[in-house]
């Protein structure tokens, strides 16, 4: 009998870590795998969590879209690339931090 988990296009487990770092694509697939747990869930009070999720994978995937893996390949090329030390806005770094949280 399978399981949601084995249901999921990219486990976490099959994130590919490299001496760069965590391939940002598939953390993004993962994470996503994440939020649809909560529909399984059925409850809308997990509404708040999906929708909180959801809006810090767009700003992670659209720092990718807009910089190519070169530059963002990896969560720690897209943190190491996004912005100037001292910057204050730092979107998809922000989003990031509260994913992991």
């Amino acid at each position: 009998m399978s399981t949601y988990f084995d249901t999921l296009r990219t486990p976490y487990q099959n994130v590919p870590i490299t001496e760069e770092g965590v391939a940002t694509s598939e953390f993004i697939e993962a994470t996503e795998g994440v939020v649809k747990l909560f529909d399984l869930l059925g409850s809308t009070a997990f509404a708040v969590v999906q929708n909180d999720m959801n809006g810090n994978i767009k700003k992670i995937r659209d720092r990718l879209l807009a910089t190519g893996p070169d530059l963002s390949g990896t969560l720690q090329l897209l943190v190491k690339n996004e912005g100037q030390p001292g910057d204050k806005k730092r979107t998809a770094t922000e989003g990031l931090l509260w994913l992991l949280r």
